[in-house]
């Protein structure tokens, strides 16, 4: 078996891709970039030259796992101003919580985002320097 080296990215269903597309374009200032042609309505969100995103609208609909039970927990995307990102959040309305972990000296906010994608944006080497 070969190892694991990283995250490429994480892909999420949508019902409303142009929607989606504007959330994470405007809230989390990521950029659509290219994307691979494969029949399926698709957009890949970068962050610099990195696809983070891969949202997608599925061809059929399929029973929603239960709330809490399966499915992706959340999406941890790392920042670089806690701050900031909360500042916007705010801006946007967005409803959010936060919290601190002393022990990794990190910062966290977690949000909902469309279609129900929890997403949590952490900031590492703030908070005992």
């Amino acid at each position: 078996m070969t190892a694991i080296l990283d995250v490429h990215h994480a892909a999420i269903a949508t019902k409303d891709l142009p929607a989606a597309i504007a959330f994470y374009t405007d809230v989390l200032g990521l950029t659509a970039g290219p994307t691979p042609t494969n029949g399926n309505t698709v957009q890949w969100m970068y962050a610099g030259d990195h696809p983070i995103l891969h949202i997608f609208e599925p061809k059929t609909e399929r029973n929603a796992p239960m709330p809490g039970t399966y499915g992706v927990a959340h999406i941890a995307l790392r920042i670089d101003d806690f701050d900031a990102s909360k500042d916007r959040l705010i801006q946007c309305g967005i409803a959010h919580d936060h919290n601190i972990m002393e022990s990794q000296n990190a910062r966290q906010l977690f949000f909902d985002g469309p279609d129900g994608v929890r997403i949590e944006l952490i900031e590492f080497g703030k908070v005992n320097g």
